[in-house]
């Protein structure tokens, strides 16, 4: 039995969990019209995503009830034609897009289709775009700057935030603050770097600069980011002697940020993260052993 066959001989699914599944356009477009379909996961081309888009043209409520979205394909742009397609998937509130290929360009066209989409605007609580670290060479996404985090505040109820992306070389600690502005219901921020992928020499974003962003989104209980650890960790709080805590974050992780001072860092920590039970990285011995020490020894004098 083929892909279409299956659909049609059970025209009540709710539930099609299936990311090793390669599903072809005509298949596609039988998903579609599911009528209680809600939680779709399976693997589709480009060319396939760019057919049913066309084929599509002027039908409405396509995918109307589907909650829960997990692609994987090969150019995550690819999925801007199906946010271009008028009242499809209204009740989406997670979204996840995985790259199946080496390499992938911006993602900007992508972001601003999601900003078009008043319904995604409106519902969508989770956006992951991540990439596929199993094949060789490593896959390079290009990097997020100011330009595409634009898009995302129209995303005023996003709960969860997950970029898998090579570098952030232009976010910095106003940049950083203007997404925690914009994003204020954020529970999860994950702006991950890869072990296997390049490493940026000094994040721009400092230790200091992740509290003007968490004072605008207090509900964060995972941070994930590289920032310039060897930075002044007081920052302009040193004046002052005052700095709010934030109770709610409990998961740190620091992906590949230099450090230089272990005893300051933790004193930092310890005072704005009274909860803090997890404290990891991503370095590794053969990449930066000495970083990856320095981090060891936060985590033995956190206790996290």
């Amino acid at each position: 039995m083929d892909v279409s066959e299956l659909i049609m001989s059970f025209p009540l699914m709710v539930t099609i969990n299936a990311l090793a599944l390669q599903v072809q356009n005509p298949s596609f477009s039988l998903l579609a019209s599911l009528q209680r379909l809600t939680t779709l996961a399976i693997s589709v081309s480009s060319d396939d995503l760019l057919q049913f888009s066309k084929t599509s043209v002027g039908k409405y409520s396509l995918f109307q009830l589907v909650e829960t979205l997990d692609l994987y394909i090969p150019d995550m742009n690819a999925a801007v034609h199906l946010f271009n397609l008028p009242r499809s998937f209204e009740s989406l509130t997670s979204l996840t897009l995985r790259n199946s290929d080496c390499f992938q360009r911006d993602m900007l066209p992508l972001f601003r289709a999601m900003q078009e989409n008043s319904a995604l605007c409106k519902h969508l609580k989770k956006l992951e775009v991540l990439a596929n670290d199993d094949r060789t060479p490593a896959p390079i996404i290009s990097p997020a700057n100011f330009s595409t985090f634009e898009p995302l505040s129209s995303l005023c109820n996003l709960r969860v935030l997950i970029l898998d992306i090579t570098g952030l070389a232009e976010i910095n600690d106003a940049r950083l603050e203007w997404v925690g502005a914009t994003l204020p219901r954020l529970e999860t921020f994950v702006l991950a770097e890869s072990t296997k992928r390049g490493f940026r020499e000094m994040p721009t974003i400092t230790l200091g600069g992740i509290v003007p962003f968490l004072t605008s989104c207090p509900q964060l209980q995972h941070l994930s980011l590289s920032i310039n650890a060897s930075s002044p960790p007081f920052g302009d709080f040193s004046s002052t002697g005052e700095l709010p805590r934030f109770p709610n974050l409990v998961v740190l992780n620091m992906c590949r940020s230099p450090i230089t001072n272990p005893p300051r860092v933790v004193e930092f920590l310890a005072l704005i993260f009274p909860n803090l039970a997890q404290v990891s990285n991503d370095w590794d011995r053969e990449f930066n052993a000495t970083f990856l020490n320095r981090w060891t020894q936060v985590n033995s004098m956190l206790g996290a």
